[in-house]
């Protein structure tokens, strides 16, 4: 079963470097590609990831210890942009407020500053801060 999951992880990850490869070729000119084809292989690569974290996981279940630390040192990792992690940790209206930035490290920052400019509110901050504070049970 473990040869049969690295087999079938193998393809996965092969799939991946294929949609990285074909979204690269498509970056080089944008204006020539409609957004849905973009937005295709974003799918698809989630998808992918998804398999790949189920595939991980049931190989977890069927390595003995010994070969796990094996495996990962082994393993390909699939090296993200910042930015790439950085949309992977959002959600709501803080997505949507990045969603148009194209993957590349140039739009990390104004990703930051534009979110940054969004929602920093130090005073709702500091207001729970303290509230949190006051809340604290008393010392006697």
């Amino acid at each position: 079963m473990e040869t049969k999951l690295k087999a079938t992880r193998a393809g996965n990850r092969a799939a991946v470097t294929k949609l990285w490869t074909k979204f690269e070729e498509l970056k080089e000119n944008p204006d020539d590609v409609e957004m849905e084809k973009f937005k295709a292989i974003e799918d698809a690569v989630n998808q992918k990831k998804k398999i790949l974290h189920d595939l991980n996981e049931k190989m977890i279940e069927v390595l003995h210890e010994d070969h796990i630390e094996q495996e990962i040192a082994n393993s390909e990792v699939l090296r993200l942009t910042p930015i790439q992690k950085l949309k992977a940790q959002l959600e709501g209206s803080a997505a949507e407020t990045v969603e148009g930035f194209a993957l590349t490290n140039g739009n990390y920052e104004s990703a930051v500053n534009l979110l940054r400019d969004r929602f920093r509110q130090p005073s709702k901050l500091i207001h729970a801060y303290m509230k949190a504070l006051m809340n604290l049970p008393a010392t006697s």
